[in-house]
């Protein structure tokens, strides 16, 4: 060390970090992947390059160096991963991280067996290092800025490479074991397994929570916020890892355990965490290109590269078909065959594969070098085929406009309104009319900017290509101001539907919250029904949200009817947000009514000629009831208009309407006269399935059968 000149020493390490960052933007002009790019400039600065010929062979620093980056990364991953998508696609990615990894490792490890001169555990060692996929290369290739692919495809194979690595890390340790001649039976390899999961799950939760609890209470400068994040998740790491658990698993728990709340530091947090993941990738395919010697690698390159074509083509593909198909109906084949494609490795194989050098089994070199050609030829091949894959197999996801930039607005501690600015780019903004663009209702346009200038938002103003509309909004409802922003063609706007629940304004939230699974702010969840409409669609009126309100009023009274003359009975009706104006009905007596209540339950599958992403909202309305009789049954029938509001792949919102009929049937005598409505039964539920939306409901029936007396008018009551 005393010979090392440390100014040296920075000029090559800013110089490396500087070509590399600039060199990022010839990924988007060639199309490969950049961390590849990284992985090259270290080679060719490394022992056999052309630029500085940086001898580096100390293994031991270059493992810490590895997993400290690591952990950087899937911590930022985790903070980056939503929960609801995490948990609609966890038992899949489990399953592949787990049972997966096994499959793909004996495979690819009987391929080892045939190429190389191994025993057949020395080949299975081959397999488990190379056999799990890449969290670093996975969600660079795949998370923010990357290709854009169907929502539960992405979040599939990120959430598979973030949690595969417990799965690895035991096959290599036990069969490192098993080549050195060190006794594990099936009870410890089992213990290890148990451990490396249950532990790391339970104090990636506890430290995450933990951190969800310290964040919000503390008031610091908002660049620290992330390295306070950073040092709970390094902690968490550490004592995991120590107690036998994953301490991999236990970072990105953390991450996603503090990610999945809305609190004002988050927006600190986000923006400081991404320069420290580049600098961690950066930094770790820098350290693996300059310790591997590429003269060393060309012995193994033939059979490296056949043991690469069987992973990709072979290993991969059988472990993705048993793990998925059997057991998810709603993967496609040519999603699976994606799935199987883009089993990206990257880090983790190679610091996996230094794992035998430290434990000196013999001929270490051989699962070094033959991971690292794997890995060259998983970025080199399939990372660059990403794009050109995931349109071959329909899995491509055009990007929807984000915003240019966004910022709290600090006004409230939690569940903070925000400010977003979105630059007019598509074609089919130009020549818009701001009154035309729909937001939700506790969103307002701030204002537009146009060559410099400010402009005031004006519902007449058009909008042009290179304007900047600034919205401030809700962060819950960035998504649909992300669809509005992407419009390829005008906005076409469906006619508004009224809903199909009933409910009283002085019902409490928290109750309806319990019976509909609405999500509530705690400053919601003390709001009634009224209060919450009107804090939600209140504000100034606006003539185009005006609507008719049908009011229905029964009366039940005995009394002596004496002249025929015409009777109204007028509610009196008042509403702060609809164009209220009564009907007047006259009112029939009859005798004696029987009441039936009836229930059909409908199930139906709408096909809407693409594959939805998401159901946003859904309603259905009922037509009038007809009553026909067929000797001593009365056959109930109605028209039911479903509406439905969906996301295709891009998330750009799209309405479905279809008429469904319901016909009922009950036994009623044939002397007496029927009269029926229908209303809704409250249980309307969808599901995504292959053909379409699955929608269910039930239509009540109330029938009413009495013998007609005769049509009279009420004079008095008294």
């Amino acid at each position: 060390m005393a010979n090392i000149d440390i100014n040296y020493v920075f000029f090559i390490g800013g110089l490396l970090l500087t070509i590399a960052i600039l060199a990022s933007k010839l990924s988007a002009v060639f199309g490969t992947p950049i961390l590849l790019l990284f992985l090259a400039i270290g080679m060719l600065s490394g022992e056999d390059g052309v630029f500085f010929h940086i001898v580096y062979n100390d293994y031991s620093s270059a493992y810490f160096i590895a997993n400290l980056m690591l952990a950087v990364i899937l911590l930022d991953g985790g903070l980056r991963t939503n929960f609801r998508t995490f948990r609609s696609v966890a038992s899949e990615s489990v399953l592949l991280a787990t049972i997966g990894v096994v499959f793909t490792s004996a495979i690819t490890g009987l391929g080892a067996y045939l190429l190389f001169d191994l025993t057949i555990v020395e080949a299975m060692l081959v397999g488990s290092i190379v056999g799990s996929t890449d969290a670093a290369a996975v969600f660079s290739l795949l998370g923010n800025g990357g290709v854009h692919l169907k929502e539960r495809i992405s979040s599939t194979l990120q959430i598979e490479s973030a949690t595969n690595d417990p799965m690895a890390i035991l096959l290599t340790v036990v069969l490192i074991s098993a080549v050195n001649q060190e006794a594990t039976g099936a009870a410890q390899i089992a213990m290890i397994f148990l451990s490396q999961f249950l532990i790391g799950i339970f104090l990636g939760v506890t430290f995450g929570f933990f951190a969800r609890l310290v964040i919000p209470m503390i008031n610091i400068s908002s660049g620290l916020y992330m390295l306070l994040v950073l040092g709970i998740g390094l902690c968490g790491f550490a004592v995991t890892a120590s107690l036998g658990g994953s301490g991999f698993l236990a970072i990105f728990i953390i991450g996603m355990v503090i990610g999945n709340q809305d609190i004002r530091p988050l927006s600190y947090i986000l923006p400081v965490g991404e320069g420290l993941t580049w600098l961690a990738q950066i930094t770790l395919f820098l350290l693996l290109g300059l310790l591997v010697t590429p003269h060393k690698m060309l012995e193994y390159a033939v059979p490296g590269i056949i043991l690469a074509l069987v992973l990709a083509f072979i290993a991969r593909p059988i472990a993705v078909f048993l793990c998925v198909k059997p057991f998810f109906k709603r993967y496609t084949n040519k999603e699976i065959a994606f799935m199987s494609w883009v089993g990206i490795r990257g880090s983790v194989p190679i610091v996996l594969a230094i794992y035998p050098v430290m434990k000196g089994v013999p001929d270490a070199q051989l699962y070094f070098n033959v991971a690292f050609i794997v890995v060259l030829f998983s970025l080199l091949v399939q990372g660059a085929s990403l794009v050109v894959s995931a349109k071959l197999f329909r899995v491509y996801a055009p990007a929807s406009d984000a915003p240019i930039n966004k910022s709290e607005l600090g006004i409230l501690v939690s569940d903070d309104f925000a400010l977003y600015n979105y630059e007019i780019k598509r074609q089919g903004m130009e020549g818009v009319s701001l009154r035309t663009l729909r937001f939700p209702k506790r969103s307002r346009i701030a204002a537009i900017f146009r060559d410099g200038h400010i402009l005031k938002a004006q519902g007449d103003l058009l909008l042009k290509r290179g304007d900047i509309v600034s919205v401030i909004g809700h962060s819950t409802d960035e998504v649909l101001f992300n669809s509005v922003f992407a419009q390829d063609k005008p906005p076409k706007y469906l006619e508004r539907y009224t809903g199909d629940i009933i409910l009283n304004g002085s019902e409490k939230m928290n109750e309806l919250s319990k019976a509909y699974g609405i999500e509530l702010t705690s400053f919601e969840e003390d709001m009634n029904l009224s209060e919450f409409m009107d804090y939600h669609i209140g504000g100034d009126e606006n003539p185009d949200d005006r609507h008719r309100v049908t009011v229905a009023v029964y009366l039940s009274a005995q009394a002596y009817l004496r002249c025929p003359v015409p009777f109204c009975c007028i509610c009196d009706v008042y509403s702060t947000s609809y164009d209220v104006s009564p009907e007047l009905e006259t009112l029939q007596c009859t005798g004696k009514i029987d009441v039936i209540k009836l229930r059909q339950s409908m199930r139906q599958t709408i096909e809407v000629g693409i594959v939805p992403s998401a159901v946003l909202s859904a309603a259905v309305t009922f037509d009038d009831v007809t009553v026909s009789r067929e000797e001593q049954t009365a056959v109930l029938q109605t028209m039911a208009h479903v509406k439905l509001l969906f996301l295709d792949e891009g998330n750009v919102p799209l309405v479905a309407e279809r008429q469904l009929e319901c016909v009922c049937r009950t036994e009623v005598p044939a002397d007496l006269q029927c009269a029926a409505q229908v209303d809704y039964g409250g249980d309307l539920s969808t599901a995504l399935s292959a053909n379409g939306i699955e929608v269910r409901f039930s239509a009540d029936f109330t029938l009413e059968a009495a013998e007609r007396k005769q049509l009279l008018a009420l004079t008095d009551l008294n």
